[in-house]
């Protein structure tokens, strides 16, 4: 009888322990306010995650602004490579509308292979749809996007080389939000449209990507990347805004991982700045520069950060990617070992929208002065 009451008593301690382990780890999560409803362990995990994130002074150079983004607590970060081009890419299946790839990693290390890097057969382009980590010593399949039209074909088995230019952000954005063939082609087209390229049919990705468009901010990356606050040790991402107006938020899973990704994506905002630059001033639209800017995006890095603390969850599973969603945030992350690698958020700016949306459109014709309508009582004489 004392043998059960003591083991009774031991199963009773044991739950005790449990409960008060589960509510140190909830401790860590931003608490629901009262009369919310309770908060999905979805909301949580994301809740935990940018609970140790702190938003460092804005860095400004020309037209493009970053916030620095440090993890307050770093341990054990996670040992992925970001370095994807010594990887073989073969393409396994070619329909033109979703051609999907097997990656082959030769190296001791797992590695990312980043959404929006580009891989190519000579006759065509194709944009990786999705963040994949590839495994040490292991293959993967990676799904993506045609990313050149009329310009031959491809067939299974070929063999693609990675491009060192990545697509623009806008593109990328497009893809977290099942981007089809269609939006790759539009935005072709409007990029044809801006920068009147010569010749025949639309041009290829790499051709847009490798244009002086996209290289208007390769000296300002250059000096942001060798900003000490930047490549900290304990800077594992960062918020990067055009003119302060925000782009997009990337988190890394280390800060070896933040300094690999972060000049290729840097790099590939110089496509929207030059356009907003080309364009803004023409339709009237103001752009910041200076102090404002800055003030801009470090606003903007506040409430995003407490968006993504408080009000976003993260969504079921596809490829191994997880979506994220939250109010005016849309954005997808790729875990390995059950850990994040990756985390891209796209924020919703009103502003921002309407300007790249109309970057690629022709001033709006002036109406035409509508003709004066008799008045009723003129009509009816005096």
């Amino acid at each position: 009888m004392r043998k059960t009451t003591r083991t009774r008593r031991s199963r009773s301690h044991r739950r005790s322990a449990c409960a008060v382990l589960v509510a140190g780890l909830l401790l860590l999560a931003p608490a629901a306010s009262a009369g919310d409803p309770a908060r999905s362990i979805e909301e949580v995990k994301l809740g935990t995650l940018f609970h140790n994130i702190e938003a460092l002074e804005p860095i400004q150079a020309g037209a493009l602004t970053v916030v620095p983004l440090r993890a307050r607590t770093l341990t054990d970060p996670i040992r992925v490579k970001g370095h994807p081009t010594f990887l073989e890419a073969t393409l396994v299946d070619a329909t033109p509308a979703r051609p999907v790839l097997r990656l082959e990693n030769p190296k001791d290390r797992p590695v990312l292979v980043a959404a929006g890097r580009v891989a190519h057969t000579g006759t065509a382009d194709l944009i990786l749809a999705h963040d994949v980590v590839v495994p040490a010593k292991g293959t993967s399949l990676a799904r993506a996007l045609p990313g050149s039209f009329e310009r031959g074909a491809t067939a299974p088995g070929d063999t693609l080389t990675w491009y060192p230019r990545w697509a623009p952000p806008s593109l990328r954005e497009a893809i977290v939000s099942d981007a089809t063939s269609y939006d790759v082609k539009t935005f072709l087209s409007l990029f044809h449209e801006v920068v009147a390229h010569e010749g025949a049919g639309l041009p290829t990705l790499r051709e847009v990507i490798s244009s002086s468009f996209a290289k208007y901010l390769d000296a300002e990356v250059a000096q942001i990347m060798h900003k000490p606050a930047f490549r900290a040790d304990d800077v594992i991402g960062f918020v990067s805004g055009i003119y302060g107006r925000p782009v997009a938020l990337q988190l890394f899973g280390s800060p070896e991982l933040h300094r690999k990704q972060a000049s290729k994506l840097l790099e590939s905002h110089g496509i929207y700045a030059a356009a907003m630059t080309a364009r803004a001033e023409a339709l009237g639209i103001p752009i910041h520069t200076g102090a404002k800017a800055k003030a801009m995006l470090a606003e903007t890095t506040r409430d995003l950060l407490a968006t993504l603390r408080f009000k976003s969850r993260i969504e079921g599973q596809i490829d191994g990617i997880h979506a994220i969603r939250g109010p005016g945030v849309v954005g997808n992350s790729v875990w390995y070992s059950d850990r994040p690698v990756h985390i891209v958020i796209y924020p919703h700016d009103p502003y921002e929208k309407v300007l790249f949306s109309r970057i690629f459109e022709a001033p709006a014709p002036k109406p035409e002065p509508a003709e004066a309508k008799p008045t009723p009582a003129a009509a009816g004489g005096s």
